[in-house]
């Protein structure tokens, strides 16, 4: 009897380790397709981010960052929504390819420090983003400036301005330059219009 049920023994042991391994697989696979082959704009990133908003939430956008990556189309977005049910007024929903990967409240940006809870003032009107991350992008690269200038990756922000301006998009801008991305200027444009009222590019830095 132990010879006739060892046989099955092994069966099973090896079904599971093969069900572990293509469970494995799948998880890397899906991994894979959420950071690179799926990679939304903005515009489309922050529509899968407000699913899993409250409706109190919902349509509050206070800022969006794609931090420099690979290329000039980003992997990954970082949300900051107005919520009154999070700490300090906020919450951060990441999003990386078209799947959700993060979500946090408090204070939530990388690059500054606040002292403050969010406010409702900070909120982008809706009505006034017109202008995608992928069009804000277009529309640079068709300015004078740019022509001779190839882009190596790029780091995006979308965030109310100060006053009653239209939301602003800035754009940072990487160049390769002898192998190595290097920053070589930044853009500001409004997110309601599309018009450039800032373009630098530090031409020096293309030849160092």
């Amino acid at each position: 009897m132990a010879n006739a049920i060892a046989p099955a023994q092994t069966f099973a042991i090896v079904f599971l380790m093969m069900k572990k391994s293509l469970l494995a697989l799948s998880s890397i696979a899906l991994l894979l397709m959420a950071s690179s082959g799926l990679a939304a704009t903005a515009f489309e990133a922050r529509q899968i981010a407000e699913k899993m908003l409250s409706d109190q939430a919902r349509g509050k956008l206070i800022k969006a960052v794609a931090q420099k990556g690979e290329s000039v189309t980003p992997d990954s977005w970082r949300f900051i929504f107005f919520d009154p049910f999070g700490s300090q007024n906020g919450r951060l929903i990441v999003v990386t390819g078209k799947a959700v990967t993060e979500i946090r409240d408090g204070y939530v940006e990388l690059d500054e420090v606040r002292l403050a809870a969010y406010k409702e003032d900070e909120i982008i009107p809706t009505s006034e983003l017109k202008i995608d991350s992928d069009k804000a992008l277009a529309i640079v690269q068709k300015a004078a400036l740019m022509q001779t200038v190839k882009l190596s990756a790029v780091q995006y922000e979308l965030k109310k301005s100060k006053g009653n301006v239209s939301p602003v998009w800035t754009l940072t801008l990487y160049a390769d330059v002898k192998g190595v991305s290097k920053e070589i200027g930044s853009a500001k444009l409004s997110a309601e219009t599309g018009q450039i009222f800032d373009l630098k590019i530090d031409n020096q830095k293309l030849v160092k």
